[in-house]
């Protein structure tokens, strides 16, 4: 597996982004809201997480902080009302570092945290989740032979014995980040 450090992951995103939509790479900036600054809109969303997924060998989790953290804790105690609670928006805080910390404050609706998403969210996502895919085995244990990333899927294989070796899925790594960040 390629090491891929900050500064490549973060032009990858962004030159992908501004394939997607079209424009100069110059015009992403990392602070950018994807959607209020850049205009992306749902299916341009997709083609980028393809890409990206393609390009590192990742899945990306399909849904934001607080329904991944509404697996540990109550929703009711995240959002209500259609309003992001205190507890969702020390949550948000905590666990996006990117996003200015005016935007997440009292009377934030559910349907406007996606709409604060940045490149900078997605690079923190894609950093964290190769780390966690650096901590699998890049040797087969049974075989010493170097593992290969499995075709179509983030996980790695041992092309000789065919022993595979699971990523974690993107939501549990999350939700146990989120856990330790709110304990």
């Amino acid at each position: 597996m390629k090491i891929r450090n900050q500064e490549e992951v973060e032009l990858i995103v962004r030159t992908t982004i501004a394939e997607v939509i079209e424009v100069d790479v110059e015009e992403v900036e990392l602070n950018s809201s994807l959607y209020a600054d850049l205009g992306v809109e749902s299916l341009d969303l997709l083609d980028m997480s393809y890409r990206v997924e393609q390009e590192f060998q990742i899945v990306l989790p399909r849904i934001d902080p607080l329904y991944i953290a509404s697996g540990f804790w109550e929703k009711e105690d995240l959002m209500k009302d259609g309003l992001i609670t205190d507890l969702g928006i020390s949550l948000l805080r905590k666990s996006m570092p990117e996003l200015d910390p005016n935007l997440l404050k009292p009377g934030l609706k559910v349907y406007e945290v996606h709409r604060l998403f940045t490149p900078a969210s997605i690079v923190r996502v894609i950093l964290r989740l190769l780390e966690v895919k650096s901590q699998i085995p890049q040797e087969c244990t049974d075989c010493n032979v170097p593992n290969e990333s499995a075709k179509g899927t983030p996980d790695l294989h041992c092309p000789n014995c065919e022993k595979v070796y699971p990523m974690p899925l993107a939501t549990d790594i999350l939700m146990e980040d989120i856990k330790a960040l709110m304990s």
